[in-house]
C-alpha cells in the first residue's frame, strides 16, 4: 500500500508539533508571526495535512478517475523522502530562523513538489471526465499557487532582498492552501465516499459540476483584487458564502443518511463541517472589525480552519479509509483462493469502534484546549497540558495505523502461507 508511508508520518508530524508545545512558553503564543506558531503551523499545514492529501492521491486516482501514478512504488518513495527531509528542516529553520535550513528546506520541499506535480499532470489527459476529476484538476492547481508562494517566502526568510513584503500576501496564500487545495480536494473525494460510505442521497449535479469551478474562479478574483477596498471585500464575503455551500450541504446530507448507525468517523465530519461555518462567520467578522482581539480573533478562526476543519476531516477520513485500504487488500489476497474463509468479516474490526471514539475525545480536548490558548488564556500549566493532549492525540493515531498495518501484514502471510498450488 502506497499511501501507507505518508499516512504514518503524518501523526510523527503531529508528534513534533506536540513537543515543540511542550517545550514553549506562553510568550511564544502572542502572534501567528511567532516562532513557535510559525513552525507550528506548517509542521500541521505540510507534515500532517499535505502528507496525508498527498499520500491519497496516490490511492484516490485509480480508484475515483481511473489511471494510476507512474511507477507508484519508487515515486511515492521519493516525493516522501524528500518532503519530509524539506518539512522538518522547514520546522526547525523557522523555529530556530536558521537560513542554511531554510534552504535545504526549499531546495527539498522543490524536489518532492516538482516530482509530484510533474507526474500527476502528466495523468490528467487520461482521467475520466467527472465532477470529481474537475475538483481534482481544480485543486492541482491551486497546490501549485499554494506551494509557489510558499517556496517564495522560504526564499524571504532566506534572503528579505529576494521578496522584501512576502508577510502581505500571507492570506492569499492560506486562502489558496484552505480553499484552494483543501476545500477543493475534499469537495472531489467526497462526491464519492460521503454516499458511498454512509448510504446518503448523492451530491446535486448542480453542486458537483458548477461549486468548485465558482470557487476557484472567485479565489483568483480575490487574489487580484486588493483586499482593503470595497471591491476586495465583497469578492471575499462573495468566495466565504460561495464555500460555506459545500459544508451546509454536506452537513443536510449526513441528515439524510438511510443507515442511521453511530458511525464515529461522522462525528469527525460534522465536526470538520461546523467548524468551517464558524470560521466562516469570524472570518466575515474580521473583514470589518480591527478592535483589540483582532490577533485573538485571527488565531481563532485559523485553529477553527486547520485544526477543526481540515484536521477533523483528515482524521475521521485516516480511521474509515484505512480499514478500507486493509480490507480491500486482502479481499483481492482472498480471491485468488476462495476456497479459504475470508479473514476480515469487517473493516471495523480493523480499527474498532472503541478506539475510535477515543480518538474523537482525544482530539476535541485537543482542539478545544487549543482555542483557549489563541482566545488569551495562557497560563503555563494550561500549556503544558495542551502539548501533553496533543501529545496523546498524535500517539494514539499514530498507534491505531500501525495496529492497522500490522493486522494486514499478518492475514496477507496467512493468506499468503495457505494459498493451495494451481
Amino acid at each position: 500500500m502506497a499511501p501507507f508511508r505518508f499516512f504514518v508520518t503524518a501523526p510523527v508530524f503531529g508528534i513534533v508539533v506536540a513537543l515543540l508545545f511542550l517545550a514553549a512558553e506562553p510568550s511564544e503564543l502572542a502572534s501567528r508571526w511567532t516562532n513557535l506558531l510559525l513552525a507550528v503551523t506548517h509542521g500541521i499545514t505540510l507534515g500532517f495535512m499535505l502528507m496525508v492529501m498527498m499520500g491519497a492521491l496516490f490511492q484516490i486516482l485509480p480508484v475515483l478517475l481511473g489511471v494510476s501514478m507512474p511507477k507508484t512504488n519508487s515515486l511515492s518513495t521519493l516525493v516522501h523522502l524528500s518532503l519530509v527531509i524539506g518539512i522538518l528542516c522547514l520546522i526547525a529553520g523557522l523555529y530556530s530562523i536558521n537560513r542554511h535550513l531554510l534552504t535545504i528546506a526549499g531546495i527539498a520541499l522543490a524536489f518532492s513538489f516538482m516530482l509530484f506535480f510533474t507526474a500527476l499532470i502528466s495523468r490528467v489527459p487520461a482521467m475520466r471526465n467527472t465532477p470529481s476529476s474537475w475538483a481534482i484538476r481544480l485543486a492541482t492547481l491551486s497546490l501549485i499557487i499554494t506551494t509557489s508562494l510558499g517556496l517564495s517566502f522560504v526564499a524571504g526568510w532566506i534572503e528579505p532582498s529576494w521578496f522584501e513584503n512576502f508577510r502581505s500576501f500571507t492570506n492569499i496564500h492560506m486562502l489558496w492552501g484552505v480553499i484552494g487545495w483543501t476545500l477543493l480536494l475534499i469537495m472531489a473525494v467526497s462526491f464519492q465516499i460521503i454516499p458511498m460510505f454512509y448510504v446518503t442521497p448523492d451530491y446535486p449535479k448542480w453542486l458537483c459540476r458548477y461549486l468548485p469551478a465558482a470557487v476557484f474562479v472567485e479565489l483568483v478574483f480575490v487574489s487580484l483584487s486588493q483586499s482593503s477596498s470595497i471591491v476586495g471585500k465583497l469578492s471575499l464575503i462573495i468566495l466565504t458564502l460561495t464555500a460555506s455551500i459545500y459544508p451546509a450541504y454536506t452537513l443536510y446530507l449526513i441528515s439524510k443518511r438511510k443507515r442511521k448507525s453511530r458511525e464515529v468517523t461522522l462525528w469527525f465530519w460534522s465536526t470538520a463541517m461546523i467548524s468551517f461555518l464558524i470560521a466562516a462567520v469570524i472570518f466575515l467578522w474580521l473583514l470589518f472589525y480591527n478592535g483589540v482581539y483582532l490577533a485573538r480573533l485571527e488565531l481563532i478562526m485559523a485553529t477553527l480552519s486547520l485544526l477543526g476543519f481540515i484536521m477533523a476531516l483528515i482524521t475521521g477520513m485516516l480511521l474509515k479509509i484505512v480499514p478500507f485500504l486493509v480490507w480491500m487488500n486482502l479481499q483481492q489476497s482472498w480471491i485468488k483462493n476462495p476456497a479459504r474463509k475470508m479473514p476480515l468479516s469487517n473493516m471495523q474490526q480493523v480499527i474498532p469502534n472503541p478506539q475510535a471514539k477515543r480518538q474523537y475525545y482525544l482530539f476535541m480536548l485537543m482542539l478545544a484546549l487549543i482555542i483557549i490558548l489563541m482566545s488569551g488564556f495562557q497560563a503555563y500549566w494550561l500549556l503544558k497540558l495542551t502539548g501533553l493532549i496533543m501529545l496523546a492525540n498524535f500517539s494514539h493515531l499514530l498507534y491505531n495505523l500501525m495496529q492497522a498495518k500490522r493486522l494486514y501484514n499478518q492475514l496477507a502471510h496467512e493468506l499468503e502461507a495457505n494459498q493451495e498450488p494451481s
